[in-house]
C-alpha cells in the first residue's frame, strides 16, 4: 500500500512466544505455485497457477478474468493472502477492503475500513460467499494488507496487518496521526472470531506496511519483509516471530534502490537453498522477480524472464501438492 504520512514513533517490540512453521507445510511434496494478486486497474482477486514446478511460468484462471469479488464492506479488495490450514483441507483468501476509485488514499488512512475481507474454501477452486471481519478498535485509521501464520503451540492462527491511529478525542480522525503506521496482530482459530489487536511491531521514525514471513530453517528462524514507504527492506530472526529481529545491512538496509512494495517471499519447490522474492514496482508494471542462493545476505539477483506475468499487483505465492494442482489445473477455465 502506497502512502507518504508525518509524526515518529517509538520502536518497540512486542513479547516473545513459541512459533513454529508459517502455513507452507514443510514435509509435503509441491509440484507447483499458486498465486493469488489484484491488478492495479481491477481490485478484485485474480489467480493463477504455475506450469509445473516452474516459478515464472504461470496460466490464467478463469479465462485471465477476476476469479473474485466482494460484495461486502468498499465493494474492492487488494492485497491478497492466501492461507492454507495445517491439513491442507482448508484455506481463506485474506484481503484489504479498499477500493481506490470511491475513496482516496489520505481518506483511506484516516477513515478507511477496520476490516478484513475473507473467502473460505476447502479445494482452492470452490469459494464461500465472502464477508467481513473488523479486527481494528475505532482509533484505527484503517486495516492494510493482512497476513496469517499458524502457530501450532497453541492451535490458532496469528493474523498481521498495518493500521494507524488518531487520538481517542479525535473520533472522526480529522486531525493528525498519533502514529504512522505499525504492523499490528490478532489471534483466530476459525477467521470468524478475533482477539483483541496487539502492537507487533513499530518502526523509529518510519511507516511500517505490507509484512511477510519466510521460514529459513527449523522452527524459529525467519526472514520478514516490510515496506518503509518506498522500499523494502529484510530482517532475520533466530528466535521465532517474536524474537529479536535483525535488519540485513544496517538499520537504513534496503533490497535494493528501486522503489517496491508488497513482497512476497516462497521458497523453490526444488531447490531448498534457493528463495524467490517477488517485489512490486507500483510505479511500473507490477510484480518483478528476484531470487537469492543466501537468503542471510539480503542480496536478490533480478530474474528477467521472458513470458513471466505483468500487471500482478500485491498478492502471495502458496506451493500447492499435487492434487490441489490437478484439481486447480482441470478448472483453468471456469
Amino acid at each position: 500500500m502506497r502512502l507518504i504520512l508525518i509524526t515518529a514513533i517509538t520502536a518497540v517490540i512486542a513479547a516473545t512466544s513459541s512459533f513454529s512453521a508459517p502455513l507452507q507445510g514443510r514435509d509435503t511434496t509441491f509440484v507447483g505455485y499458486f498465486v493469488t494478486h489484484f491488478l492495479g486497474n481491477d481490485e478484485a482477486i485474480y489467480q493463477r497457477v504455475s506450469n509445473g514446478n516452474n516459478a515464472y511460468s504461470f496460466t490464467s484462471l478463469n479465462n485471465g478474468n477476476a476469479v473474485l469479488r466482494s460484495n461486502v464492506g468498499i465493494e474492492g479488495v487488494r492485497d491478497p493472502y492466501l492461507v492454507a490450514s495445517p491439513e491442507r483441507t482448508e484455506f481463506w483468501t485474506l484481503a484489504t477492503d479498499l477500493q481506490i476509485g470511491k475513496t482516496n488514499f489520505d481518506e483511506a488512512l484516516a477513515r478507511g475500513s477496520r476490516s478484513i475481507v475473507i473467502w473460505h474454501s476447502t479445494n482452492l477452486v470452490d469459494w464461500d460467499a465472502n464477508y467481513l471481519v473488523e479486527v481494528e478498535i475505532p482509533e484505527a485509521g484503517m486495516v492494510w494488507a493482512p497476513s496469517a501464520v499458524w502457530d501450532p503451540s497453541s492451535s490458532q492462527y496469528f493474523v498481521f496487518w498495518s493500521s494507524q491511529f488518531y487520538a481517542e478525542d479525535d473520533p472522526n480522525h480529522n486531525g493528525s496521526a498519533t502514529s504512522k503506521p505499525i504492523i499490528r496482530y490478532a489471534t483466530t482459530k476459525d477467521f470468524k472470531s478475533f482477539s483483541v489487536p496487539k502492537d507487533y511491531a513499530k518502526g523509529d521514525d518510519q511507516l511500517r506496511l505490507d509484512q511477510e514471513f519466510q521460514l529459513i530453517d527449523g522452527d524459529k528462524t525467519f526472514a520478514r519483509f516490510m515496506c518503509d514507504d518506498t522500499h523494502i527492506f529484510q530482517e532475520v530472526s533466530y528466535d521465532g516471530l517474536f524474537g529479536n529481529w535483525q535488519r540485513i545491512n544496517g538499520v537504513d538496509g534496503h533490497i535494493n534502490d528501486e522503489l517496491r512494495e508488497g513482497a512476497a517471499s516462497f521458497r523453490d519447490n526444488q531447490d531448498p537453498n534457493k528463495f524467490h522474492l517477488w517485489l512490486d514496482n507500483y510505479t511500473g508494471d507490477g510484480y518483478q522477480a528476484y531470487a537469492t542462493s543466501d537468503i542471510f545476505t539480503g542480496y536478490y539477483s533480478h530474474d528477467s524472464v521472458d513470458g513471466f506475468p505483468s500487471n500482478m499487483r500485491h498478492g502471495s505465492v502458496l506451493p500447492i501438492t499435487q492434487s490441489e494442482y490437478d484439481t486447480i489445473r482441470s478448472r483453468l477455465g471456469n
